[in-house]
């Protein structure tokens, strides 16, 4: 059981999702990863539906491995766009769910600079997502702005095939860009400041 558990979490790893999938798949993750690091917080229907979106795709992928290209694209987008859609519908699941899609990553990610044990524990990415899911919605101001270049870094990671040793660097790095730059963007300009004056 625990093993069959384990072989689970590692089939869901940033390094077997990008390995396994197609060019057009990592395209899409691309596309979806740069709207979120860089508008996200403008837009934050695409921020609720984002966590569904990726969870789904991802579904999609490990349900489909080893199935020609065009079915795992299919499967991915076909999963991707019922996460999207249920996570609109529910947005207090959406919510919970990044904060526990990003717990659990961050988890897998910190474990190796903590911990020498191989296959990774099952307790790295559960006690991650467990902090996630409480943390996230309790700040949820702030944890959509958190949530966007997050999300959008995750996206980018697994559609350029990020080495592993560097993926938490290259997340962490993402998401600072992307909050930087959302903040920029989401400033209002010196003309729409005077008209709301006048």
């Amino acid at each position: 059981m625990l093993s069959t558990l384990q072989e689970l979490i590692s089939s869901f790893s940033i390094s077997a999702i990008s390995e396994s999938t197609p060019f057009e798949g990592r395209v899409l993750f691309g596309i979806l990863g740069f709207m979120l690091l860089l508008f996200g917080a403008r837009h934050p229907k695409l921020v609720v539906a984002a966590p569904g979106a990726i969870v789904g795709a991802c579904c999609g992928l490990v349900a489909f491995e080893g199935h020609s290209d065009g079915v795992m694209i299919g499967a991915a987008t076909g999963f991707g766009l019922i996460g999207a859609l249920l996570s609109a519908l529910l947005r207090s699941i959406a919510l919970r769910t990044a904060g526990a899609i990003i717990g659990a990553i961050v988890g897998m990610m910190i474990y190796p600079y903590i911990g020498d044990l191989d296959p990774q524990p099952v307790w790295a990415p559960i006690s991650g997502a467990l902090v996630g899911l409480v943390l996230l919605p309790a700040l949820f101001d702030f944890a959509i702005r958190l949530m966007s270049p997050a999300l959008g870094a995750l996206a980018i990671v697994i559609a350029f095939e990020v080495a592993e040793d560097r993926q938490l660097q290259t997340l962490i790095i993402l998401s600072i860009v992307g909050a930087v730059l959302q903040v920029v963007f989401l400033r209002p300009s010196r003309r729409a400041t005077a008209r709301s004056d006048d």
